[in-house]
């Protein structure tokens, strides 16, 4: 009874602390039409599309297509081109700046995050925004993995980091759980699997890591929520890493797993 009712009023508190939340096309809505925009990782299903608007991926859009096609994603209507490609990811290619710079679901799987920030601020024009979409670990299938802390966030940094740890790639192949929004809000997290599965599982990611031979290979490197967010961003322009500040934030709204931010040169 007492986790039932734990679980009642959690459930509560997390719909009416989400009381200022939007939904993505309204969150969208808010980048004006007539900004020269960049949209960083658009993979197969771009979320900004105008005249305005340019592209940038690890991928060109043939090599993006045949890539959708092997995992069974979206290829949206009349795929734009993209105007920069990076194997890496390295923003510092593009030596055009921008109004705004966008991304969704692309700021958790950056190496280091710092340098992320520090090279979208270099692409900005006067009064540039960076607005970005941000999968909320609550509710998904990151839910039982921690968030992200400053320590770990300085640290890559400081190292220079440009590949994913093998600690995040066990984490990410052995430890998350499902990702149904609605369940996760209802504090359905579920488990990763019984013991055997997760050495399974350990094994292959201990495999996939060996046989890039330092290469890059995805996963998430950071967990995020909105405080957490705003808390980052806050410790990093305290010890004058970035540049950026939170002009907006929104959280987290119900049965989604996504939240949206808004930053700006400080």
């Amino acid at each position: 009874m007492k986790d039932f009712l734990r679980n009642c009023f959690r459930f509560l508190y997390n719909i009416f602390s989400g009381q200022n939340a939007i939904s993505r096309s309204t969150f969208l809505s808010l980048i004006p039409t007539n900004a020269k925009s960049l949209e960083i990782g658009p993979f197969s299903n771009p979320h900004l599309r105008g005249p305005n608007v340019y592209y940038f991926d690890v991928d060109n859009k043939e090599d993006i297509i045949k890539r959708a096609i092997a995992v069974n994603y979206v290829i949206a209507d009349n795929l734009p081109d993209i105007h920069y490609v990076s194997p890496t990811g390295d923003l510092s290619i593009i030596e055009d700046t921008f109004d705004v710079v966008y991304s969704a679901h692309c700021i958790e799987h950056q190496p280091d995050l710092i340098k992320h920030l520090i090279d979208v601020e270099k692409l900005f024009n006067s009064g540039g925004k960076y607005y970005i979409t941000i999968p909320d670990k609550r509710y998904s299938f990151d839910a039982l993995l921690p968030t992200l802390d400053l320590g770990s966030v300085v640290e890559a940094y400081e190292e220079k980091r440009k590949v994913h740890q093998l600690a995040n790639l066990i984490r990410h192949q052995a430890l998350v759980v499902h990702n149904s929004p609605i369940r996760h809000w209802l504090s359905m997290h579920g488990t990763p699997g019984n013991s055997n599965a997760i050495v399974s599982h350990t094994r292959q990611a201990l495999n996939q890591f060996k046989e890039a031979k330092g290469a890059y290979v995805d996963t998430h490197a950071w967990r995020f929520t909105p405080e957490s967010f705003r808390e980052i961003i806050t410790q990093l322009n305290e010890l004058n890493y970035i540049n950026l500040q939170i002009e907006r934030l929104y959280p987290t709204a119900f049965a989604s797993n996504e939240f949206y931010a808004i930053l700006k040169k400080k």
